[in-house]
């Protein structure tokens, strides 16, 4: 990181024109052994007070660089010169460039106060002719206006007349045809509710399947007792046939026996006839049929699905055609007030032909002549008025008939008010930085003085002439007089007349003493 000497020497060649860079002096920073030499050295000779400024050193370079020969027999006849006079003769020589310095600042501020005071005389003479000029040119801008503001007015009109037609003869087809679309509308939404009275279905799936289940159950029970009687009757016809048991040599008991068994076998069957029964029925007619019913339901849906988006489509569409016929219509009429609206204004608005301003009507004024009508009312006042009072920044108070010739004077009065505020204000910010001027001098001055008288005897220098002394004292007490003035100088202003005035330029010719012999 750089360090602030480094820096401050890298400005210091820079506004010198030196062409040493970074890279030629960064080595004597970074080095231990020569580092705070280096930095001594700057502090020493690159500070404010030991280096030269930019003017000093135009100065010394235009001073010749050639030796100047001097005569050894003359400096023989001419006494030795000690080295206090010497310092006494440059300080009386700086102390003396110092006061003329001062005086010349004085006269320089006096020029320039006598150089405004001509500058406002020769400006309040050019504000009169200039405003003369003004009233003539606003005389010709405002017939020109008044010619372009005619133009326009019949141009405008005439627009507006063709655009009203057109906006007419618009309208009257596209209520024809929006009534055409409604009647169209109401009977498409007519058929729809047709379709959706079809599409309606008065019976219930849960009721068929339920009859369905009922009817199944009792073709399974009147097959069960179908089967059951034939089990019967096969059974009875069988015990009803004579049995020969002397053939197969088969007793009593055993037939009993082989009888109970085949009852028993029997109602075994039979009981298992209402399940066999049931599951058959169940294979061969209920489910056939409750597969059917579902196909059908579902082909019942499909459909009613596809009405439903047919319709909720169609009703979509009459939506977005009605919306967006419902807004062209808005457009439409929106655009048919705003152009009786304007027609409304322009007629307000058009400019009435104003009578020639006479001579008795005429205001003899140093300010601007202001044209010579009274409208009773803010909208009664011609369009080239109101862009003139526009551009000169004055408003009329609409609906309360206010005179544009009063407007224009309540105006001016309040501009001149506001002129004279700032020139007042300009006049103490003047004196305030007059005073400022003049105290810091003062001090740069004693400061200078000081610095001048530190190694004299008694910390004084006086000149050899007496009469070029004298007048360096009374220039200095001028000059503190001329400062203590000054302070008070900024009330004094607001109520400075030219007796006043007088009086302190006199004073200040006295303080610097411009009367006497120089």
């Amino acid at each position: 990181m750089k360090s602030d000497a480094e820096i401050h020497l890298l400005k210091v060649l820079k506004e010198r024109g030196i062409p040493l860079i970074e890279d030629d002096v960064s080595w004597a920073f970074e080095s231990a052994q020569t580092r705070d030499k280096v930095i001594a050295w700057v502090d020493e000779y690159l500070d404010r007070s030991t280096l030269l400024t930019a003017e000093e050193l135009d100065l010394f370079r235009k001073i010749p660089k050639k030796s100047v020969s001097i005569n050894s027999a003359s400096l023989s006849k001419l006494p030795a010169l000690s080295d206090d006079e010497i310092s006494e003769a440059l300080k009386s020589l700086q102390s003396s460039t110092t006061a003329i310095e001062e005086q010349c600042r004085v006269l320089e501020s006096q020029r320039d106060a006598l150089n405004s005071i001509r500058a406002e005389s020769r400006a309040s003479a050019t504000s009169a002719r200039s405003r003369a000029d003004r009233s003539r040119r606003r005389g010709d801008e405002k017939s020109q206006l008044n010619i372009d503001v005619e133009d326009l007015v019949s141009t405008a009109s005439s627009r507006l007349s063709t655009a009203q037609r057109d906006v007419e003869n618009v309208v009257h087809p596209l209520l024809s045809s929006a009534t055409e679309q409604l009647n169209s509308d109401d009977r498409t939404m007519a058929r729809l509710s047709k379709v959706i009275q079809i599409l309606e279905t008065n019976s219930n799936e849960r009721q068929d399947l339920a009859q369905i289940d009922r009817w199944c159950q009792s073709l399974a029970r009147l097959r069960e007792a179908e089967v059951k009687a034939r089990i019967d009757v096969t059974f009875t016809s069988n015990a009803a046939k004579p049995k020969r048991t002397e053939s197969l040599n088969v007793s009593q008991e055993e037939a009993l026996s082989e009888q109970r068994a085949l009852q028993d076998e029997l109602k075994t069957l039979r009981s298992e006839v209402a399940s066999v029964a049931e599951m058959v029925v169940n294979y061969e007619i209920q489910e056939p049929i409750v597969k059917h019913s579902q196909s059908l339901v579902t082909s019942k849906i499909d459909t009613q699905q596809s009405w439903l988006q047919y319709i909720s489509s169609s009703l979509e569409f009459m939506c977005n055609r009605l919306e967006q016929s419902s807004l062209h219509m808005n457009h439409l009429m929106a655009y048919n007030k705003a152009v009786a609206h304007f027609e409304k204004t322009l007629a307000l608005e058009k400019p009435v032909p104003e009578q020639p301003i006479t001579k008795s009507h005429r205001r003899s004024s140093s300010f601007p002549l202001t044209p010579n009508f009274l409208p009773k009312q803010a909208a009664q006042v011609p369009n080239a008025i109101a862009r003139m009072l526009q551009n000169l920044d004055i408003s009329l108070t609409v609906g309360h008939g206010v005179d544009v010739r009063t407007a224009m004077s309540q105006a001016t009065s309040e501009r001149q008010d506001r002129l004279e505020d700032y020139h007042e204000s300009v006049q103490s910010n003047l004196a305030q930085i007059i005073g400022e001027t003049m105290d810091s001098a003062n001090g740069e001055m004693t400061r200078l003085l000081a610095s001048a008288y530190s190694n004299s005897r008694y910390k004084t220098v006086h000149l050899e002439n007496p009469v070029q002394n004298a007048r360096l004292q009374k220039l200095e007490r001028g000059m503190g007089e001329i400062g203590q003035e000054m302070t008070g100088v900024e009330t004094m202003l607001s109520s400075l007349d030219e007796d006043h005035a007088e009086h302190l330029i006199s004073l200040i010719h006295k303080h610097l003493g411009l009367d006497s012999d120089p």
